[in-house]
C-alpha cells in the first residue's frame, strides 16, 4: 500500500509539475491583420521559437484573422509574409498568460513621391475569381525579379512549401501545371520567374485536371504580342555570415517576327548553403527508457545549378499554330553532412557519429510538341500535345562512421552509390466548345506512360578493411505505369444567378513493379476509378461571394518516393 501511495504521489507531482511548466509558456497566439484603411489582409504567418531552432509552425490567413495553438514556448518570433505587404517581424514573450491576443496589427502602406508624381495605388498582386480560384499576378510586378517560382509560391496566400513539397492550405499536396499541362517539380525548376505571366491556385480542380493531387497550381507564361527582340538579364548576390556567398545569374529573351516566335532562357546558381538541426527524442517508459540527442550539420557546396530552355511557335494562320520546346536543368552538388548522436538507455550510453562527403549529379530533360486550333470567335479551341521527360540522378557518397558502445570504439567506411532514372511520356487531346460568355463544354483524352528504375548499392569496409557489398542495404527497382484517361466538363448558369460546373473523369491505371527487396518480387495490378466534381457559386455583392464544391481525387506517391531503398 505504501508503494502504491508513493507511486501515486510521484506521478501526481510529475503531472502537476508538467502542467505548471506548460502554464508558464505561451500556448496560443491570435491577431487580426489590416491595412491603414482597416481592410483585412491575406497572407501567411510563420512562428519560430527563440530557444528552440527546430521549432517552427505556419498557417495562412484569408480574412485578416489567425489563431495558432499548441505553441508551448517562452518566447517566439512571428513573421508575417504576403504579396500585399513587406515581411513583418514581431517578437512575442510570455507575459503571465498562456493565451496572447495581439489585437489588430495595422500594416502601413508606403507611398513613393518622385518629381511631383505620387504613386498612391497599384494593380493588386492577387485576386479571387468567381470560381473560387486565387490568381497571383507576376508579370510587370516586383515578383518578376524573384530568384525562382518557388520563392513566389512561398509568399502566396494559402501555399505552403515544406521539404520540397508544395501544398495548398486545407487541401494538401498540389500538382504543378504549366499552361494547363501537367509537369514535374524538376520541370518547374527550369522556368525563370521573369517568363511567368500569372499563377493560378486552384483549390477545387475540375475533371479537366488529372485526378492526382488535392489541389492544382497552374503557371501561365507570358507572350510578346509585338514584333521584335526583348531580353532580360539579372544578377542577384546574397551574402550571409552563416551560409556564405550565393550568386544567381538569369537571362531570358523573346523574339517575334511575323509568324515565328522564339523564347529562351538560361539561369546559373552557385554558392553555399548551410543548415543545422538539433533534435531530441525521449521514450519515458521506465522498463524501456530511451533518450536520443542528435545534432546534424549540412554544409552544401552548390558547384553548378543551372536551368535552360528554348522554344519556338509557328503560326500557320491566324487560327492554327505549332509549337516545339525544350527545357532542362543540371545540378552538381558537393559538401558534407555530419551528425552526432548520443543514445541513453537502461543499459548505458552509446555514441554514434558520421561524416558524409556528398557527391550528387542530376541531369533532366523535357521536350514538348503542341498543336492549337481556334474553332470560332467565341473561344472554342482544339488542342493536341505530347510531352517527353527524362530525369537522371547519380549519387556517390563516401561515409565515415564511428561508434562508442560500452567503452568499445569501432569505425567503418561506407560507399553509397545510387543511379536513378525516371522517364515520363504523355499525349493528350482537348476540345472546348464555348456557347456564350457563361456556358461551355470541355472534353478530352489523355494517355501517359512512366518507367522509373534505380539501383542502390551500399559497400562497407569495417575497421579500414576492403570494401564489400551489403546485400541487405542494396536493391534494384523498376516500376512501369500506364494511365489512359477521359474527362467531360460542363459549366453554365442556373436561374441566371448561380454559376455551376459539373464534371466527370475516368482513369484506368495499370502498373508492374519489380524489386529485389524481399527476395525479388513482382507486383502487378490494374483498376478503374471515376472522379466526379461539382461546383456552385453565387456573387452576392462586391464584398461577398458564396461557393460550395464537391471534388473527388486520388493520392499517388511521387515517382521519386516509390523505391523502398535505404537512405543513410
Amino acid at each position: 500500500m505504501k508503494i502504491l501511495l508513493i507511486t501515486f504521489l510521484g506521478i501526481s507531482t510529475l503531472f502537476f509539475q508538467s502542467q505548471k511548466l506548460k502554464a508558464q509558456n505561451i500556448q496560443r497566439i491570435s491577431a487580426r491583420i489590416t491595412d491603414s484603411n482597416h481592410e483585412p489582409l491575406m497572407g501567411n504567418v510563420l512562428i519560430y521559437a527563440v530557444a528552440d531552432p527546430a521549432f517552427r509552425k505556419g498557417i495562412s490567413f484569408l480574412n485578416g484573422s489567425f489563431e495558432m495553438s499548441d505553441i508551448n514556448q517562452k518566447e517566439v518570433t512571428l513573421k508575417l509574409t504576403s504579396l500585399l505587404f513587406a515581411d513583418t517581424l514581431i517578437q512575442v514573450k510570455y507575459n503571465g498568460t498562456t493565451t496572447i491576443d495581439l489585437g489588430t496589427i495595422v500594416i502601413k502602406q508606403r507611398n513613393i513621391q518622385l518629381n511631383e508624381v505620387r504613386v498612391s495605388a497599384q494593380v493588386p498582386l492577387t485576386r479571387h475569381l468567381t470560381n473560387g480560384n486565387l490568381e497571383v499576378k507576376v508579370a510587370n510586378t516586383i515578383l518578376a525579379n524573384s530568384s525562382s517560382l518557388t520563392e513566389i509560391l512561398s509568399r502566396a496566400p494559402n501555399v505552403i512549401i515544406s521539404d520540397g513539397q508544395i501544398s495548398v492550405a486545407g487541401k494538401g499536396e498540389a500538382t504543378i501545371y504549366l499552361n494547363g499541362r501537367l509537369i514535374t517539380a524538376e520541370r518547374m525548376a527550369s522556368i525563370p520567374a521573369s517568363q511567368a505571366e500569372k499563377i493560378e491556385i486552384i483549390s477545387n480542380p475540375s475533371s479537366k485536371y488529372d485526378a492526382e493531387g488535392k489541389a492544382v497550381i497552374n503557371i501561365i507564361t507570358k507572350t510578346n504580342a509585338g514584333e521584335g527582340f526583348l531580353a532580360n538579364v539579372s544578377q542577384l548576390v546574397t551574402v550571409s555570415e552563416f551560409a556564405g556567398l550565393n550568386t544567381n545569374t538569369m537571362f531570358d529573351f523573346n523574339y517575334n517576327k511575323e509568324k515565328l516566335s522564339v523564347v529562351g532562357n538560361y539561369g546559373l546558381f552557385q554558392g553555399e548553403d548551410k543548415e543545422r538541426l538539433y533534435t531530441t527524442r525521449t521514450r519515458p517508459s521506465e522498463e524501456d527508457f530511451l533518450r536520443s540527442e542528435l545534432t546534424t550539420n549540412w554544409n552544401r557546396k552548390l558547384h553548378h545549378l543551372s536551368n535552360y530552355g528554348l522554344g519556338a511557335q509557328y503560326s500557320i494562320n491566324k487560327d492554327k499554330s505549332l509549337s516545339l520546346g525544350y527545357n532542362g536543368n543540371l545540378e552538381k552538388q558537393g559538401g558534407s553532412q555530419d551528425s552526432k548522436n548520443n543514445i541513453t538507455t537502461n543499459e548505458g550510453t552509446r555514441f554514434y557519429s558520421s561524416d558524409i562527403k556528398k557527391n550528387e549529379y542530376r541531369l533532366n530533360h523535357s521536350f514538348t510538341f503542341n498543336y492549337n486550333q481556334s474553332i470560332d470567335t467565341l473561344g472554342s479551341v482544339f488542342f493536341v500535345g505530347s510531352q517527353y521527360s527524362d530525369y537522371h540522378a547519380d549519387i556517390n557518397d563516401l561515409i565515415d562512421e564511428q561508434s562508442l558502445i560500452d567503452g568499445t570504439a569501432a569505425f567503418r567506411v561506407l560507399k553509397n552509390d545510387v543511379q536513378h532514372r525516371i522517364m515520363i511520356s504523355s499525349t493528350q487531346a482537348d476540345y472546348t466548345k464555348v456557347f456564350n460568355d457563361r456556358e461551355k463544354l470541355e472534353l478530352g483524352l489523355k494517355f501517359s506512360y512512366v518507367n522509373t528504375n534505380s539501383g542502390t548499392g551500399f559497400l562497407i569496409a569495417d575497421d579500414g578493411g576492403d570494401f564489400r557489398p551489403d546485400e541487405n542495404l542494396s536493391s534494384d527497382f523498376e516500376y512501369r505505369e500506364k494511365i489512359p484517361a477521359a474527362y467531360l466538363n460542363y459549366s453554365g448558369v442556373l436561374m441566371g444567378k448561380i454559376n455551376f460546373g459539373l464534371g466527370l473523369r475516368g482513369e484506368w491505371t495499370n502498373y508492374t513493379l519489380n524489386t529485389s527487396v524481399g527476395g525479388r518480387q513482382e507486383i502487378r495490378d490494374d483498376y478503374v476509378n471515376l472522379f466526379p466534381s461539382l461546383m456552385l457559386s453565387r456573387t452576392i455583392s462586391d464584398q461577398l461571394k458564396l461557393s460550395a464544391s464537391y471534388v473527388s481525387r486520388i493520392t499517388r506517391p511521387r515517382y521519386q518516393a516509390l523505391n523502398p531503398f535505404v537512405i543513410y
